[in-house]
């Protein structure tokens, strides 16, 4: 296997947390501002100076040589909490205009002499803006609930199938249930209003579990750690969903969407057929999971595969899950790693051949590289590295807009940016081009590559990481 040097994978920028983050403290946005991904991180401590500063969006600043910046920004609705709230996870959904941004947390209320206690209670805030900058000129509306139940973590899907745009935000919650918020806004209102029980039922059939993988005698039900949703590209009237318990059990589910043709004034009638719901245990609880596709490229001609991330057991990946669920299992190749819990991991094309690699965090300090060998059949080690703290989250950005994405690594209380070697990036752009104008010389293509674009889709043109995706195919 060919070796794979770190070097051309730097580190361009890294600040300081006021507080400290979880496994669930950041998400990506995108500013349509700025024409740019970016990163928000929510970090909280005891401290007052810590919650006044809790949330930082991570940034190029195209006003100081494309300079990583980490400005603090407030959100609205929680100023009054500014004291005394605690986030437990934050999540958004990225749009052509508009960003979805779900927080939970805790507010603790005012302290009992009597019990000497808080009393907390947990509320959910749900956002929509364009951006969000420091400044308030921003336009932000957002929602404000206070809730009965306490959620662990949060993550979206929509009401039926990606074209018909409806987004839902699914929460887990203690009991192993899941709540879902649906997007109900009008032209004039922004409103995000809780699903029925029956609504739930019908819509999300995979979420009502078998319970008896679940209950333990005089225990009760185990929390819900992650919750992965995504649509097959290849058939996109089918959502797979993959659900991970803090007791190790994961199940997977398939289910197919039909939605009615019928022109009527309310939304379009939605039926939703389980296909199958399987479960496998692991010893231990399983840190993160996450669905992704073989190739970076081509999605309608590719295998959708699950990664799977153990506080004991290393690291696991399916391939095929739709045709295979969990029978097509690929271990990482640990040999060169320490013995460690893995806490996040990340998916993207890190060396530019249409195949994704995989990125994980692990709690001793240090995120990973691996990439899949057809040959041995094993997931290898590429490239490894050290930082300050436990690797709490990973995210893929391109903070610059130029088609190259960037690593964010949020560790307990530090965000660092990785970035490609530029050296590396024009040696493919290079040999991508010379491979193009001798096409162009014998008669072939002649379309010419593009400068850039955008990775959001507004643009119809190839963006430039996917012109080096199509350059290394051919």
């Amino acid at each position: 296997m060919e070796v794979h040097p770190k070097s051309w994978l730097w580190e361009g920028f890294s600040v300081k947390l006021d507080g400290i983050t979880n496994v669930y403290g950041s998400t990506k946005l995108f500013n349509c501002n700025r024409k740019a991904e970016e990163v928000l991180v929510a970090a909280t401590d005891s401290n007052e100076k810590a919650l006044e500063n809790c949330f930082r969006i991570v940034r190029f600043d195209r006003a100081d040589n494309l300079r990583g910046t980490a400005p603090t920004v407030e959100l609205p609705g929680l100023t009054e909490f500014q004291s005394s709230f605690t986030v437990l996870a934050v999540h958004s959904i990225p749009k052509k205009d508009v960003n979805l941004i779900c927080v939970i947390f805790i507010n603790q209320v005012e302290e009992d002499p009597e019990n000497e206690s808080l009393d907390q209670k947990c509320c959910i805030n749900i956002y929509s803006a364009p951006s969000v900058d420091d400044a308030a000129s921003t336009p932000v509306d957002y929602v404000e609930q206070v809730v009965t139940f306490n959620p662990t973590n949060v993550t979206d899907a929509f009401l039926g199938t990606p074209e018909d745009d409806q987004n839902v935000f699914l929460i887990p919650c203690e009991n192993s249930d899941v709540h879902i918020f649906r997007n109900c806004s009008t032209d004039q209102l922004f409103k995000f209003s809780e699903l029925s029980h029956d609504e739930s039922q019908k819509l999300f059939p995979e979420f009502q579990f078998d319970r008896r993988f679940l209950e333990q005698v005089d225990q009760p039900l185990p929390l819900i750690m992650w919750l992965d949703v995504m649509y097959v590209p290849f058939a996109e009237h089918k959502r797979l969903s993959a659900i991970a318990w803090e007791n190790g059990n994961i199940q997977l589910a398939l289910t197919s969407i039909t939605t009615s043709q019928e022109n009527t004034t309310e939304s379009p009638p939605i039926a939703v057929e389980l296909l199958f719901a399987k479960v496998i245990c692991f010893d231990g609880p399983v840190t993160q999971l996450r669905f992704f596709t073989s190739k970076a490229v081509d999605l309608g001609n590719t295998e959708i595969n699950l990664v799977v991330c153990t506080a004991l057991e290393f690291v696991y990946v399916y391939h095929d899950v739709v045709n295979s669920s969990f029978s097509k299992v690929v271990p990482f190749d640990d040999s060169s790693i320490e013995a460690d819990c893995v806490l996040c991991c990340a998916v993207y094309d890190i060396d530019m051949d249409c195949q994704n690699e995989i990125v994980i965090g692990t709690f001793y300090q240090q995120i990973a590289a691996f990439k899949f060998s057809p040959v041995k059949n094993i997931y290898e080690l590429m490239w490894e590295r050290k930082y300050p703290g436990p690797v709490r989250a990973l995210e893929v950005v391109d903070l610059s807009n130029d088609g190259v994405h960037d690593l964010i690594v949020v560790t307990n209380n530090s965000v660092h940016i990785m970035q490609h070697n530029i050296a590396y990036i024009a040696q493919i752009c290079k040999q991508n081009l010379l491979a193009f104008v001798k096409r162009l010389e014998t008669g072939g293509e002649t379309t010419p590559p593009p400068v850039g674009g955008l990775n959001k889709g507004e643009d119809d043109s190839l963006n430039a990481t996917a012109y080096l995706h199509k350059e290394a195919s051919n």
